[in-house]
């Protein structure tokens, strides 16, 4: 089974980045898989409207956005798909620069995914994009790591559910079990 990591398609889609004004937005980068639902308070996101002739070309007809790892963003249709098959996520609306219905999807908890012997082997998985995983995670759809929490790991069984169905977003095979 191949496991793959969410990244934006930062060559044909627009993106969504955080709102540096909004402080609960740049707190965003540190969510590790902990429940937000309670007391949760929408941040805002801005639309990358891009400097050069290339990036203000690019596609603004996106309905996910993932430019930082971890921060997965899925328009309100999305999120009916979602919440139908996956159970360790949380869909929270956040507040779109350009008024669209985006939420933020928190995958929940940590699992000791990675195999590896010692932290020499962690680095080198890290640095290369090349990762060896347990198959305790073979039922999985999408998980964070413990050690890469801020991570969005997916399996095939979640590309083979979701792949026609996300648009703005890529899955870069990163490893396999």
């Amino acid at each position: 089974m191949n496991i793959y990591l969410i990244r934006h398609d930062v060559d044909h889609f627009k993106f969504y980045l955080q709102d540096e004004s909004d402080s609960f937005s740049v707190a965003a980068f540190d969510f590790c898989g902990e429940s937000l639902f309670n007391g949760w308070k929408p941040y805002k996101i801005e639309l990358f409207k891009g400097k050069t002739k290339a990036e203000k070309s690019l596609n603004g007809d996106f309905n996910s956005s993932c430019f930082s790892s971890g921060l997965l963003y899925v328009e309100h249709s999305l999120t009916v798909v979602l919440s139908r098959q996956v159970k360790n996520i949380e869909l929270l609306k956040v507040i779109a620069s350009d008024e669209r219905d985006f939420y933020y999807a928190n995958v929940l908890g940590k699992i000791p995914a990675l195999h590896y012997d010692n932290r020499q082997d962690l680095q080198i998985m890290s640095r290369t994009q090349e990762y060896k995983f347990n198959k305790s995670i073979n039922k999985m759809l999408i998980f964070r790591d413990e050690i890469l929490s801020s991570n969005y790991f997916v399996t095939d069984r979640f590309v083979d559910i979701f792949q026609n169905d996300f648009r703005g977003v890529i899955f870069k095979k990163v490893g396999e079990i």
